[in-house]
């Protein structure tokens, strides 16, 4: 994003370096993206093992931006426009990192697949829901570098655009397995593919809405347009409502299961003279900086931004770490 000048010269690098990793990150997930819609279109043994190799990188690379945010945090104590920026970041690259985890499973799925000689398969349809959210990745970390708000809300309503895309590709492999054109096996595999392209869309869209909390100042809570018709308009003819119905019910548990743990994780006290005592509270996992874990304690500082009785952030933990 846009860098504003400090008058700590050492702040201000910590601030481009952060920005530099969280760049690079970004275009590691586009890559693996890209390069699982090639596997669709010239499948390769290589191609596939390289693509799942290279997401321990996206896992380092994320590693490394929340300790670089944790020490700016705790060091620098940045306040207001620049805690933003910072708890962006931190926000940004879990975003990204779970984006490479879905490219790395539709590339190991489409070489199950592969594998099986399948016969013809929709692959035109993924790869077009593929090469929209490859786009809207490489526009928003575009978005992200110069604090594009107009840009960051067109990626967001975009997102409607995917869920249709996803829809109809739901119901074309449904009624493909119906007729029997493609197995049961392979038609889980496709499901899976689809569903986890929509997720990276997902993902994709609380990016944008990152940039638009960082240049506003305002938490995005208003729903995103919402699809319709993945359900009620996808049921006929009636003998296929049970298919369906299972597959909504399995698209809510993996929706579900992507999502943060409680807040209890993080433990906010303040004290006199504005002083915030964050402790990390998982002990038994030695305070590890798990998904659930950072996105708890980026709520947590994102509170404590808007509120202007904050003076000082401490963050401790509750036993080992």
């Amino acid at each position: 994003m846009n860098q504003t000048a400090h008058t700590s010269s050492a702040f201000e690098r910590d601030l481009v370096e952060l920005n530099e990793a969280l760049v690079r990150l970004g275009m590691l997930a586009s890559k693996q993206l890209n390069g699982s819609l090639r596997a669709m279109s010239d499948f390769q043994e290589k191609r596939v093992k390289m693509l799942i190799d290279r997401d321990r990188e996206l896992d380092e690379l994320e590693a490394e931006i929340n300790e670089r945010v944790l020490m700016i945090i705790t060091v620098r104590s940045p306040r207001a426009d620049d805690l933003r920026r910072v708890l962006a970041a931190t926000k940004a690259a879990q975003s990204l990192e779970r984006i490479g985890d879905y490219a790395r499973n539709v590339g190991k799925r489409t070489r199950a697949i592969m594998e099986s000689e399948p016969g013809q398969l929709p692959w035109d349809q993924m790869i077009e829901i593929g090469t929209m959210v490859a786009s809207m990745i490489d526009d928003v970390m575009a978005a992200y570098q110069e604090g594009d708000l107009e840009t960051a809300q067109a990626i967001r309503n975009s997102d409607l655009h995917v869920d249709k895309l996803h829809t109809n590709i739901f119901r074309h492999v449904i009624e493909q397995m119906d007729e029997g054109k493609i197995s049961a096996l392979n038609g889980a595999h496709l499901l899976f593919i689809a569903k986890n392209i929509e997720r990276m869309g997902d993902f994709t869209t609380s990016l944008a809405e990152q940039i638009m909390f960082v240049e506003t100042g305002v938490m995005i809570d208003d729903k995103r347009p919402v699809r319709r018709g993945l359900i009620a308009g996808a049921c006929q003819p009636a003998h296929r409502g049970a298919s369906l119905n299972a597959y909504s019910g399995l698209e809510r548990a993996m929706t579900e299961a992507s999502a943060p743990e409680n807040d209890t994780l993080v433990l906010a006290d303040i004290g006199d003279g504005g002083i915030l005592r964050l402790t990390l509270n998982a002990p038994k996992s030695r305070n590890a900086l798990s998904e659930a874990m950072m996105s708890a304690l980026s709520a947590a500082l994102a509170d404590a931004a808007a509120d202007p009785a904050v003076r000082v952030i401490v963050i401790a933990a509750n036993g080992p770490v």
